[in-house]
């Protein structure tokens, strides 16, 4: 059986089958890291197993987990009192107690706080059913 050996793009290494469709599989973050450290590489060139593997383990060790949500995120957000009211990180502190600014917090946690303290209080409904003693 001939097996005809193809090269990686990446290590340069021959081997029998090159994997495609990495969108599909791979995390985006994932592909954006094998294009920032080859240029010129497209994933529609296929990547070895391998490196494939090598990408995701060093991806993975990379991640970092929210003290709010406990999701793996490729970073977490820190000086928040620079950039954030300090409304938003009271109530995260309200809502998490043990949390402090210095350890963080992912983009869509700061997200989700901003919307809760931007939003409406009361929607007018909720107000003309609201009983103030005189």
């Amino acid at each position: 059986m001939n097996t005809r050996m193809k090269r990686c793009p990446l290590c340069g290494q021959l081997v029998p089958e090159l994997l495609y469709d990495l969108h599909r599989s791979v995390d985006d973050m994932i592909v954006g890291r094998m294009k920032r450290d080859f240029p010129g590489w497209s994933e529609h060139e296929g990547v070895c197993g391998p490196c494939l593997e090598r990408y995701r383990r060093v991806t993975v060790t990379r991640m970092k987990r929210c003290p709010l949500c406990g999701q793996l995120v490729p970073e977490l957000l820190y000086d928040l009192h620079r950039s954030v009211d300090d409304m938003i990180v009271s109530r995260m502190k309200r809502d998490f107690p043990e949390w402090t600014e210095h350890q963080g917090v992912c983009g869509p946690c700061l997200e989700r706080f901003r919307g809760i303290t931007k939003g409406p209080r009361f929607t007018p409904a909720a107000l003309s059913t609201v009983w103030i003693p005189v």
